[in-house]
């Protein structure tokens, strides 16, 4: 008697399916849970798709109604400001407006909106529209608000730092770490920026407007992982524009001076992928200081010479003891980024002392020559 065995090769793991599932799941996360009122429609007869608990909110609809409609019913679509939008949609992609939205009452109501054109599935163009209601900003602003929002402010430097390291934990692929060093970081921002725009103060409009700002750009960022692309910002507004807006929004919302000086030129010697890794680096760094160091004052310093690119970070804060403390996240991150580039990293730092980073790429690895680094 004879016996046979079937062995039953295991299916191949499809990981590109993997990260356009996962970035998928991330935007409908990110588009449902979003405090700022946002629908989805159609472009080509605009009837809405898709709409969060905050539009449905602010127009006074059920979820059930609101997707009967179309944008006709809750735009004042014959308005100039609103033809405008559409026009410059069209051309750019994207556009904002102050126009008039119509609630289910038939009130009409000022609002600022953001709309953005992707395509979603089947190939269908869509937009996505982010609706800010600005009736509630022309409110007066008493000194006893100003002075709880300020207290607000600073409460929330410690939230958005917690924030922003909940998500070190996620995993060490190329998506994970887009995810937590960008994404994560940007909706985080927005909700801060939110929270801080709920309250009445002075600065209550700027808020509620840097806030939609940064949750369009988290969607931005979301289509472009689900085409397999990384984030072209960087391209967009070059490395030391992007590092002097952080900075600025930064000290925005924390109390710290952060300086930036660097060589006028070093941009058109250094690679792309490159760029966004110091860029990384840096991000990942102010966090780090932001979250554990107390400092008051930052120096980031960005240099060149005929052998290598020179990143330095110091800050006055309480310094830590090396000895005990070079395994976090955070640093291993650095560490592991500046790897990629044949990077050789250095923390200077000890108790009540500050910390200094400097990290030293050689030339060859980070120039504009150099077609085969790795973004890790």
């Amino acid at each position: 008697m004879t016996t046979s065995s079937i062995t039953v090769k295991p299916k191949p793991v499809d990981v590109k399916q993997m990260k356009v599932a996962a970035s998928d799941h991330l935007h409908h996360l990110a588009f449902d849970n979003s405090l700022l009122a946002n629908i989805i429609s159609t472009g080509k007869n605009g009837r809405i798709i898709k709409a969060n608990m905050a539009a449905c909110k602010l127009l006074g609809y059920s979820k059930k109604e609101l997707l009967t409609k179309a944008r006709k019913d809750i735009f004042r679509v014959s308005e100039s400001n609103h033809i405008e939008m559409l026009k410059k949609r069209t051309a750019e992609g994207h556009a904002k407006a102050d126009v008039k939205m119509i609630k289910r009452n038939g009130r009409q109501v000022p609002c600022e909106v953001t709309s953005v054109i992707f395509v979603g599935d089947h190939g269908i163009e869509t937009s996505i529209t982010t609706i800010v209601d600005v009736c509630q900003t022309a409110l007066k602003k008493k000194d006893k608000e100003i002075r709880r929002l300020d207290a607000e402010i600073r409460l929330k430097t410690s939230q958005f730092a917690d924030a922003v390291s909940e998500a070190r934990d996620q995993e060490r692929s190329e998506l994970g770490k887009e995810l937590h060093d960008n994404i994560n970081q940007l909706l985080s921002v927005s909700k801060l920026f939110l929270e801080m725009g709920r309250n009445e103060g002075p600065n209550k409009e700027m808020y509620l407007n840097r806030s939609s700002e940064y949750t369009m750009n988290a969607i931005e960022e979301i289509r472009k992982l689900t085409r397999g692309m990384i984030s072209n910002v960087i391209k967009d507004v070059g490395l030391c524009e992007a590092i002097d807006t952080m900075i600025r929004d930064t000290m925005e919302i924390h109390p710290v001076k952060i300086f930036f000086t660097h060589d006028n030129l070093i941009e058109r010697r250094l690679n792309d992928k490159f760029r966004l890794t110091l860029f990384r680096i840096i991000q990942e760094q102010l966090n780090n200081i932001l979250k554990h160091a107390w400092a008051s004052v930052v120096n980031i310093g960005l240099s060149q010479n005929k052998k290598s690119t020179i990143l330095y970070i110091s800050d006055n804060g309480i310094g830590f003891d090396t000895a005990k403390k070079t395994n976090g996240i955070g640093i291993r991150n650095i560490k592991t980024r500046a790897r990629g580039y044949k990077g050789n990293t250095t923390f200077t730092t000890e108790p009540g002392k500050g910390c200094v980073l400097t990290i030293s790429f050689p030339f060859f690895a980070s120039s504009i020559e150099s077609r085969q680094a790795v973004l890790l």
